[in-house]
């Protein structure tokens, strides 16, 4: 593992470089949430700037794109595609899985850094992927599990792909990350500590160390079996002091 996160530091070190002297932008393949959060720990030892994008907000694997608007004076264009795929017989196809998806296209042999976020909705699949092998996976993706299925490019993709979304309103004593997680999924400090100290919590789509950050309005926060929240803001105080915290669970 360290060797491949060395490999990766390099990596990311001769894309900054070769963006900030060739004056064009530079693209990652999709990161992880711990490849991200290596990126954003090298910010002072890289020679450009980078953003991260998955294709749309909340996307938990992005690409990492180095250089700017500032600097080139044109807005990038990220290699990335969305693609559809559909039941060739809607009415006899039974809903897909994440995993079923993923699975399809690792047995076409594509490897999982070309892929981003995959979203299942109702009978239908959205997947981000590299704009190289979007051609090639609309030409060999016939089937998932056993419904035969049809893919094509889906230039619009339709709202809510994370799911809808549910406002809760929650009683916190701050705004610090493992008070919330505790209210939003009612653990214990010790199990909201936990899950944070085993990499598992991640804001805004990077993994998160300290329990004790502070949330800011608007950040989405995720921890692995739990599910995904986006923290709106606090909306007032209890008599005893304590806030109120406006959450949309994503359910």
């Amino acid at each position: 593992m360290d060797d491949q996160l060395e490999i990766l530091k390099k990596r990311l070190c001769e894309l900054a470089r070769r963006s900030s002297s060739g004056c064009f932008y530079t693209f990652t393949d999709f990161l992880t949430c711990a490849e991200q959060g290596l990126a954003n720990s090298l910010v002072s030892q890289l020679d450009s700037p980078f953003e991260l994008w998955g294709g749309i907000d909340g996307c938990e694997r992005r690409i990492a794109c180095f250089g700017s608007r500032r600097e080139f004076g044109y807005d990038p264009v990220y290699p990335i595609v969305c693609l559809k795929i559909s039941p060739k017989n809607a009415r006899f196809a039974h809903p897909l899985s994440h995993r079923d998806y993923l699975g399809s296209l690792m047995a076409l042999g594509i490897k999982r850094e070309t892929i981003g976020d995959i979203y299942p909705k109702d009978k239908d699949g959205y997947i981000f992927c590299q704009d190289s092998i979007s051609g090639w996976i609309c030409e060999n993706l016939t089937s998932v599990g056993t419904v035969s299925v049809v893919c094509q490019v889906c230039d619009t993709p339709p709202p809510n792909l994370h799911g809808e979304v549910k406002r809760r309103t929650v009683n916190v004593a701050s705004a610090r990350l493992d008070a919330l997680i505790c209210a939003v999924w009612k653990l214990s400090r010790t199990e909201a500590s936990r899950l944070v100290a085993a990499e598992k919590v991640s804001v805004d789509g990077l993994p998160v160390h300290d329990g004790s950050k502070t949330i800011k309005e608007d950040s989405s926060v995720s921890a692995r079996g739990y599910g995904k929240f986006i923290f709106r803001e606090i909306s007032g105080t209890s008599k005893k002091g304590r806030l109120f915290a406006e959450i949309d669970m994503l359910v």
